[in-house]
C-alpha cells in the first residue's frame, strides 16, 4: 500500500483531493459559483499533469463530475478545449 502511494504523483493526489471535494459539495449544497471554481481548479490541475507526465484524468470521470453537476442544473463550459 505504502509503495502505490510513492507512485502517485502530489499532482494526482491533488486532483483527487479536488475531486472528493467537489462531490462532496454537490452533495451538501454548495453555491453553483463554489463548484464551478472547483470544477477549474481540477482542469488547472490536469492540464499541470499533461505538461508534466503526459497524462490526463480518464474522460470517464469527467462524465461523471458533469452528471453530478447537471443534476444540480449546472454546466460546466470548458473554455480550453
Amino acid at each position: 500500500m505504502i509503495s502505490l502511494l510513492n507512485n502517485v504523483s502530489s499532482l494526482r493526489l491533488a486532483i483527487i483531493a479536488e475531486t472528493k471535494l467537489l462531490l462532496r459539495g454537490v452533495n451538501s449544497g454548495a453555491s453553483d459559483k463554489q463548484l464551478l471554481t472547483i470544477v477549474q481548479r481540477i482542469r488547472e490541475k490536469e492540464h499541470q499533469l499533461l505538461e508534466q507526465e503526459g497524462a490526463v484524468l480518464d474522460p470517464g470521470m469527467w462524465r461523471i463530475l458533469h452528471s453530478r453537476l447537471k443534476k444540480r442544473n449546472l454546466e460546466f463550459v470548458d473554455l480550453n478545449s
